[in-house]
């Protein structure tokens, strides 16, 4: 049995005249008759009883036919959804993020996908730079909203914003809220985040002091922005951090302080496989760079972010 005799059966079942189905199948109604009767013999039932003009169903067609009626719709469902699946109108998207990185444009971004896209499931996944990366080499995420990644021909990368960098110190050791020029910062033990854990923002704070000839003293490496302020507050050494950092990991006994120098700053951005082919994935990618360009070149939700645009 195949799927197009299940047509002709409802189409000549629900017409109760080979004339009408015919018609509306767009065939002639004798090769519409032939293709009954192999549905028949290859069932071994009489399916329905034939007359002059009126065709009738008999006890095997009635029962056939709410049956085949449900095969056919979700055949034609299943067809609806996979036209869907690849113009992007369902399926899931798996969205990694890092909190403090985009934390005030993504809202924005899933908020108007979702509208235009709602039969599209997001899925979030929060997590470190490192462990973004490695969720999309194995396919367990498709989006990440992180710091640049490493240069590599496996990842594309959009940047989206530009933050400052600032000083973190231990309350009791903080100045005052003056700039801070980082080659002043020579004699400072550091707390730096772990390159493992946050290799964008470890490459953008090593480029920051670089840029500023200062070698510093490694005090303690970290495995979160939480605890890299937890050292701090502890009195365990000063630290560059993100300016979202203030509003995302607000952690007591810390103090911030502006850095003067030009190169002190993070950007970030979105992430994602280079051989990617989603639609969704590329709707919410559309999405993102919309959402960007509308707010580009202003100061964002939180102070001293720029939005770039992607």
């Amino acid at each position: 049995m195949e799927l197009r005799h299940l047509r002709y059966f409802v189409a000549v079942a629900e017409e109760l005249h080979f004339g009408r189905a015919a018609e509306r199948l767009h065939m002639a109604q004798s090769p519409l008759s032939h293709q009954i009767r192999q549905l028949e013999r290859s069932l071994g039932v009489q399916l329905l009883v034939r007359g002059h003009h009126v065709v009738g169903l008999t006890n095997a067609g009635s029962t056939l036919l709410p049956l085949a009626q449900r095969v056919l719709q979700d055949v034609d469902g299943a067809a609806r959804a996979a036209r869907r699946a690849g113009r992007g109108e369902a399926g899931a998207v798996v969205v990694g993020y890092v909190s403090e990185v985009t934390a005030d444009l993504l809202p924005i971004t899933l908020r108007r996908f979702k509208q235009r896209w709602p039969d599209v499931a997001v899925e979030l996944v929060e997590g470190t730079g490192g462990e973004l990366a490695g969720g999309l080499r194995d396919g367990s995420i498709d989006v990440a909203f992180a710091r640049a990644p490493e240069q590599t021909a496996e990842f594309c990368f959009e940047q989206l914003i530009v933050e400052r960098l600032l000083l973190a110190q231990p309350e009791q050791h903080a100045g005052g809220n003056d700039p801070v020029a980082l080659a002043a910062l020579a004699d400072e033990r550091f707390v730096l985040p772990s390159p493992a854990v946050a290799p964008g923002l470890w490459r953008d704070i090593g480029a920051a002091l670089t840029a500023a000839g200062v070698e510093v003293t490694i005090a303690r490496e970290a495995t979160s922005l939480t605890a890299l302020l937890l050292l701090v507050a502890a009195g365990e050494g000063v630290a560059l951090v993100p300016a979202a950092t203030m509003h995302v990991h607000p952690v007591p006994g810390v103090r911030f302080a502006p850095v003067a120098d030009a190169a002190a700053e993070s950007s970030g951005g979105v992430v994602w496989r280079a051989d990617e082919r989603s639609p969704a994935v590329g709707h919410l990618l559309d999405t993102t760079r919309e959402v960007a360009a509308q707010h580009q070149s202003g100061t964002e939700v939180w102070p001293d972010r720029l939005v770039t645009g992607a």
